[in-house]
């Protein structure tokens, strides 16, 4: 259902622009990498502390990144507010929702840490619309509806006025008594 949401929100909106098209798939593969990945780290990583995992994808991501960034220099130096708003959205900001990110995958699973992916949609509206005078669709509203409800039936197990479904565990024989 939140899949479903995030394609309507960008497939429905997308104006034709290449750049637009190529950027709502790059959000659709990141959202499957979010899943593959998070599934990975659950199985193969357990017992590595979450803040290395987290550096070490920042480190990876930042060393798959510097042959583009070094080929696109902008023409002037780069002042230091950009440096350090850089930084501070890099690794304050990313690097710490890595680490809360890794960290839930161990406590609550990799099924509802990965809920958290679906929350960036949301707020690439919401900076759309109030940073850059984009217009809200209705294909937008109805695809945060689905994402929305789709991230809530996950998290949950159930659709909104359902009663919440709790499991005992197996039921075992009466034990019997010696003869």
């Amino acid at each position: 259902m939140g899949i479903v949401g995030v394609v309507l929100l960008f497939g429905v909106d997308l104006s034709g622009d290449s750049a637009a098209i190529a950027g709502g798939l790059m959000v659709l593969l990141a959202t499957v990498g979010y899943a593959i990945g998070s599934l990975y780290l659950k199985h193969r990583l357990q017992g590595v502390p979450a803040v290395g995992i987290a550096a070490m994808t920042m480190l990876i991501g930042a060393l798959v990144l510097a042959a583009p960034a070094l080929v696109s220099l902008p023409p002037h130096a780069l002042e230091l507010k950009t440096v350090g708003s850089l930084v501070a959205l890099g690794a304050g900001g990313t690097g710490l929702a890595f680490a809360i990110y890794y960290t839930l995958i161990v406590e609550i699973g990799p099924g509802r840490a990965s809920l958290v992916a679906y929350i960036a949609p949301g707020f690439a509206v919401v900076y759309g619309v109030t940073l850059l005078s984009e217009s809200i669709t209705a294909g937008a509203i109805l695809g945060l509806i689905l994402i929305l409800a789709g991230s809530w039936v996950a998290a949950e197990g159930r659709l909104p006025g359902q009663a919440k479904v709790t499991t005992v565990g197996p039921l075992e024989p009466p034990a019997r008594e010696p003869a």
